[in-house]
């Protein structure tokens, strides 16, 4: 019990040392914070086991105070028909009466002992949940001071870089509409062909027509 109590007390006096050494990185706080949980987590087997045991002892002492009155009955009730009897009864009685100053004695340190253990347990998940509330208010920092950055980094050289990186993909993508435009339907384009030449066929039917008209003879 002296260790559990000594290891306890080593987790909840080492945590602040914990905090003081954590850095604005995430992973170093999420391991820190996986470390102090699996801590917590051993914490609390060892207070459930030793809860467990002041139960059994309380039983226990229970069966032993209703022993020693039932050996105190029949000490009495033998006390005229046979005192040999009756003083092997005082003498369990009296054997039982130690195991109960035992146990006495045991369960106030006991007691005292789960109940320091649940403080220090309910201490330290105040402290893991408020590692985890910073860890979260320190991500959004992180991830505002980042986008920050990048949008600061866009006004800059490197801004005047993206822009060219922007004209030259406007271009490219300019020339690939193009070129699609122009290939886009081979039939369209027979047809267009056609219905050009008919109608320059047509145009040119007429002039001739108008140079035949200007040179018949006139009347």
């Amino acid at each position: 019990m002296k260790k559990l109590k000594y290891w306890t007390a080593s987790i909840v006096s080492g945590f602040d040392s914990v905090i003081s050494k954590v850095e604005n990185h995430e992973s170093v706080v999420a391991n820190s914070i996986q470390e102090l949980q699996t801590a917590a987590a051993h914490a609390k087997v060892k207070l459930g086991r030793l809860q467990q045991d002041i139960k059994r002892m309380q039983s226990k002492l229970l069966d032993l105070k209703q022993s020693r009155e039932r050996w105190n009955e029949r000490a009495l009730s033998l006390r005229d028909s046979d005192k040999s009897k009756a003083i092997e009864c005082l003498r369990r009685r009296k054997s039982v009466e130690s195991e109960i100053a035992h146990l006495e004695n045991e369960l106030p340190s006991h007691t005292t002992l789960a109940d320091t253990i649940e403080a220090d347990v309910r201490k330290l998940q105040s402290k893991i949940d408020d590692l985890k509330l910073r860890k979260r208010a320190f991500s959004t920092r992180a991830s505002r001071a980042q986008a920050m950055k990048v949008c600061g980094q866009t006004t800059g050289i490197a801004g005047d870089d993206l822009e060219d990186t922007f004209e030259r993909w406007e271009l490219k993508l300019a020339e690939t509409e193009i070129s699609s435009h122009v290939s886009t339907d081979s039939l369209e384009d027979e047809f267009a062909r056609e219905e050009e030449f008919a109608e320059l066929e047509e145009e040119l039917a007429l002039l001739n027509k108008a140079e035949k008209s200007s040179a018949a003879p006139q009347d």
